[in-house]
C-alpha cells in the first residue's frame, strides 16, 4: 500500500508543504519588511525585480495555456470540417 508520504496523487505531501509555507509566512512581519525595504534600496530593488519576474512568469503561463487550448480546439475544428466535407 501507500505510506502517507507516497500517496498516489501527493495530497499528503502537498498538504504538508502548504502547512510549512503557511507557518513560514506567519513568521514574516510585513511591517518589518516594509520598513527594511524602504530604508534599504538594494533590498527594495531585489524585491521589485522578483515581483516583476513573478508577474512575467504568471502571464507567460496564462498565455501558454491559452495557446495550447486554442491549438487543441483549432485541431478539433479542422477534424470536424474534414468530416463534414467528406460526407
Amino acid at each position: 500500500m501507500f505510506t502517507p508520504r507516497q500517496s498516489r496523487r501527493g495530497e499528503v505531501g502537498n498538504l504538508a508543504a502548504m502547512g510549512i509555507l503557511t507557518s513560514l509566512l506567519g513568521m514574516v512581519d510585513s511591517e518589518m519588511v516594509l520598513a527594511t525595504g524602504s530604508s534599504n534600496r538594494a533590498l527594495a530593488a531585489i524585491l521589485a525585480v522578483v515581483g516583476v519576474l513573478a508577474l512575467i512568469g504568471f502571464l507567460f503561463a496564462i498565455f501558454r495555456s491559452a495557446l495550447k487550448l486554442a491549438l487543441f480546439w483549432g485541431a478539433v475544428a479542422v477534424v470536424a470540417w474534414l468530416f463534414f466535407f467528406r460526407q
